[in-house]
């Protein structure tokens, strides 16, 4: 669109919005001005609905690839922002997502995504850190104490093939592939923890009606052959759970996420070390 439309598309914004005035001679100047000005332009009410939503798109972070957690995220900028999220795929992957809402609030709401998205890789990071090195320290001393006891004069019969340490050092690498596991899906679980304490503290922005409304037109415009998916629910282990409660005190404690009361403003950010 270029600087002209859009001023011409404002300019007979400003005379639609006339048109309600209380004074009937007003009003109705403001409409006859208006529809002339449209006619003259060749514009349509569907054009000026249009010019007031934008899309911004946004790549998905490496590190929040999984389904749910980009979704959560994604449904953490819609609240926040009264915004609507639409994720993109190539085939089974998830490529970006790109959010419509009206473009007072796009740069905001991206801002915030980008920046969410990237907290959220940090906090994974020293999960995953943190969380591997626990397990092998735990698998380490399980195969120590077995190496001890088969060890024992009393225990049946001696290795003599590997010292302790080489010996531990082998089954530690056998034992990889499921610590790896383990952290994986400790992982998401924290990682949903984290999010999700962070989207119970939004408070969800008051969109208007007519907002809304022109918000669907646009997606309807715009993306005839949307689907929807929905995801599955899935159990956890008590481990898993464990890491989820985890997640969740660590986001309802160091995060903050606050907006404009009427979305003029931009977002508050912090995080608490």
């Amino acid at each position: 669109m270029t600087q002209e439309n859009t001023i011409l598309l404002q300019r007979i914004k400003k005379l639609l919005a006339l048109s309600h005035s209380t004074n009937p001679n007003e009003a109705a100047m403001a409409l006859q001005r208006a529809q002339k000005m449209m006619r003259d332009n060749a514009i349509t009410m569907n054009e000026i609905t249009l010019s007031e939503i934008g899309e911004q798109n946004e790549e998905i972070l490496p590190a929040l690839r999984e389904r749910t957690l980009f979704s959560l995220l994604s449904s953490i900028i819609e609240g926040a922002f009264g915004v609507t999220a639409i994720l993109h795929s190539q085939g089974r992957k998830y490529t970006h997502v790109s959010f419509i809402g009206p473009r007072s609030r796009l740069d905001s709401a991206c801002y915030t995504y980008v920046f969410l998205g990237r907290q959220a890789s940090i906090m994974k990071k020293q999960f995953v850190t943190a969380e591997r090195e626990r397990l092998r320290r735990e698998q380490r001393l399980l195969i120590e104490s077995f190496f001890n006891t088969i060890c024992e004069p009393r225990g049946g019969y001696e290795i003599n093939l590997y010292s302790k340490e080489l010996y531990i050092a082998n089954m530690l690498k056998t034992a990889q592939q499921e610590i790896n596991n383990q952290v994986r899906r400790a992982t998401k679980a924290y990682m949903r923890g984290w999010l999700s304490a962070i989207k119970a503290r939004v408070i969800a922005f008051a969109q208007d009606l007519n907002e809304v409304k022109r918000i669907n037109f646009y997606i309807a415009h715009h993306y005839k052959d949307l689907v929807t998916s929905r995801s599955r629910a899935s159990r956890m282990t008590a481990h898993e759970f464990s890491s989820y409660q985890q997640g969740r005190n660590d986001g309802r404690t160091g995060f903050e996420l606050l907006h404009g009361l009427k979305g003029n403003s931009s977002p508050a950010l912090g995080f608490n070390n």
